[in-house]
């Protein structure tokens, strides 16, 4: 399975492929992956002159593929749906259905997703509902309700992942 280095700039994250085989060594990584950070850096201060970039000494998190391409569709999912409310608008853009389409091991990482955004929680439980065949943990008097609705997918996630 391919990792994906995340680097942090000020207030954007690039993800980009290790180029080496063994990524899942960390000695490697701390060897070779100092020399590929500076090597990103250099290259993104040359394109975008950028001059505040923080260079850390080895990568601050490795993805795997599969979170990689979560996070790929949920930034082209933000952008295709732009400002609305409606949940079928939000549920229908072509990148929510490829998140669906992954199938079920995209769950810890909607979870976890869901779990960052706290007591704003964007429309993950269509995706979950669809994903799991229909079941869904949430009481009918928490319906409408997303932090609820949020809180009870949580639990129930918990005790079957983890993220």
């Amino acid at each position: 399975m391919e990792n994906i280095v995340e680097y942090q700039l000020l207030q954007t994250r690039m993800y980009l492929p290790l180029p080496f085989s063994t990524r899942s060594d960390e000695e490697q990584l701390s060897e070779e992956g100092s020399d590929l950070i500076d090597s990103v850096v250099d290259t993104i201060v040359r394109c975008f002159g950028v001059s505040n970039v923080v260079r850390p000494e080895v990568p601050t998190t490795t993805l795997t593929s599969r979170a990689w391409q979560f996070q790929n569709l949920r930034t082209r999912w933000h952008r295709e749906r732009g400002a609305t409310s409606s949940i079928t608008r939000m549920g229908n853009c072509p990148a929510y259905q490829s998140i669906i389409a992954i199938g079920p091991s995209v769950i810890p990482h909607i979870l976890r997703q869901l779990e960052s955004e706290g007591d704003e929680p964007d429309m993950w439980f269509w995706a979950l509902k669809a994903l799991l065949q229909g079941y869904d943990p949430v009481a009918e008097s928490d319906r409408g309700d997303f932090r609820a609705m949020a809180a009870a997918w949580l639990a129930w996630g918990r005790r079957r992942y983890a993220w």
